[in-house]
């Protein structure tokens, strides 16, 4: 029999024994310690300072969301040893258990200074520990966007041999358009994510690696570049962290959450639910990374907006000052990029067609005037100002197609109120040899099976307006 059971559902209650708290409360999430000593506040090391906070929340509501950080300290903080979770804990599996020793990479003076010192952090941090083991992978050093080195293993090797373990990451687009009216946003942003999960010790050895000055060394936790580590880790998000909280008011990728909420009160009751999870599973957040109650943000390469999602700047410039491409190499890369804006762009297939055409296989690689346009005219389309709205379920959709004999095209939008239109994504793709001889009424159906297909999940169980300028369609309709 357990006293008070009935007041523990009824209030949602979850009991921290650790902390010598409890968390209760179904419409405004309370802490209330059961441990009233003199010295139940914070610890120096779990003390933040809000003045360094960035947020967007104005007074009253500020002060509110400092006494919620400070009640949530332990996990903002930075600790002197760093913790992990207990609730997961990583797995490698091999298919051959044939060790292998790697030799390791040649490196500068400067590079190998910055091995030394990282080993000798990650050794004060029990990040890793020293090992006898018949594995070894090569160290890398590379550069991080605003310059500084980042210690690397090169796992590929062990991640040829090892088995694979099923998962999806989310759809970025999808996830992106999936924060729908939201207003209010905050990104969390996990302090060496991976970091905070335990390597399993029979795993251990398989991760070992040598410095330039042949010592060996093994990890304790999950290394960055092992080939299920992702999984491991969205899984661990996603089933047991932020399980029941998921497209309600928060999404998470890998080791970025973001919390979207339609008011600034309501997104402090959010905020204290997900801050009460990553406590209870012992994970702790880069405060420095977080931005708390803002209506503009940056997440997954994107800017999100009160009024819809941009695409980031950085990647605008990018491609505005590509050079042209003068290999297969560089024009897939130049096309990577594009490609990850594409959605923002109508008729964007037919736009790259040309340049896609230099990557058929089999074929040399000639850089023609057809595609000299193309590269122009993708890099203008590109530059402009950019923005999607973001979809909203109680606004009928419409969807307009397209055809051409060189490709189709969608677009998926609302019109909330008569003369308002918002856009939510554009979709477009090349016809292969053989659509291509479709006749124009054949091509123009298949753009609108094409399109339905594509944007079902906006579209299924509901009414939506199909438009076409395709007067054969429009006849089939009215018989």
């Amino acid at each position: 029999m357990i006293l008070g059971q009935k007041w523990l559902q009824e209030h949602r209650a979850v009991l921290d024994y650790e902390r010598a708290c409890i968390h209760w409360g179904t419409h405004t999430r309370q802490t209330t310690h059961w441990d009233q000593a003199p010295n139940r506040g914070p610890t120096t090391s779990d003390s933040i300072n809000f003045a360094g906070v960035k947020h967007g929340f104005q007074p009253p509501l500020d002060r509110r969301l400092a006494t919620l950080l400070e009640t949530f300290g332990s996990t903002l903080a930075d600790p002197a040893t760093p913790t992990t979770t207990a609730s997961t804990t990583h797995r490698i599996r091999v298919t051959k258990t044939t060790p292998f020793r790697l030799p390791p990479y040649r490196h500068s003076p400067n590079k190998k200074k910055v091995i030394a010192d990282e080993v000798e952090a990650m050794l004060a941090a029990q990040v890793i520990e020293p090992s006898t083991s018949e594995y070894c992978s090569p160290i890398v050093i590379i550069q991080k966007k605003d310059g500084r080195p980042r210690f690397c293993i090169d796992y590929r090797r062990l991640n040829a041999i090892t088995k694979d373990e099923s998962t999806n990451l989310p759809v970025i687009q999808e996830t992106l358009r999936d924060l729908g009216t939201a207003k209010v946003f905050s990104s969390l942003d996990l302090k060496s994510g991976y970091w905070q999960v335990p390597l399993e010790t029979e795993s251990r050895h398989l991760t070992a690696f040598s410095t330039p000055d042949g010592a060996s060394y093994q990890f304790k936790v999950m290394p960055f570049g092992l080939k299920n580590a992702p999984a491991t880790f969205q899984k661990l998000m996603t089933q047991d962290v932020l399980a029941g909280y998921l497209r309600k008011f928060v999404m998470v990728y890998l080791d970025d959450i973001i919390i979207y909420s339609d008011s600034w009160d309501e997104h402090l009751k959010h905020l204290h639910l997900v801050l009460e999870r990553l406590q209870r599973h012992k994970l702790r957040l880069s405060l420095e990374k977080c931005r708390f109650g803002v209506q503009t943000i940056q997440y997954l390469g994107h800017n999100i907006t009160a009024n819809g999602n941009r695409p980031c700047q950085e990647h605008i410039e990018a491609i505005r000052t590509a050079d042209r491409p003068t290999s297969r190499k560089k024009l897939r890369s130049f096309l990577g990029l594009t490609n990850w804006l594409r959605e923002y762009v109508p008729r964007c297939a037919e736009l790259q067609a040309p340049l896609d055409n230099l990557l058929t296989k089999n074929t040399p690689f000639r850089w023609t005037a057809a595609a000299d346009v193309a590269f122009s005219q993708l890099k203008a389309a590109l530059s402009k100002p950019l923005q999607l709205s973001r979809p909203d379920f109680a606004t009928p959709f419409v969807l307009q197609t397209d055809a051409s004999e060189n490709g189709i095209a969608a677009v998926l939008f609302q019109e909330p109120h008569p003369g308002e239109k918002k856009i939510i994504s554009y979709a477009s793709a090349k016809l292969n040899h053989a659509q291509r001889r479709y006749h124009i009424n054949e091509q123009e159906c298949l753009a609108v099976v094409w399109a339905i297909k594509r944007y079902r999940p906006y579209l299924e169980d509901r009414r939506f307006t199909l438009k076409t300028d395709s007067r054969a369609l429009l006849w089939l309709d009215r018989t």
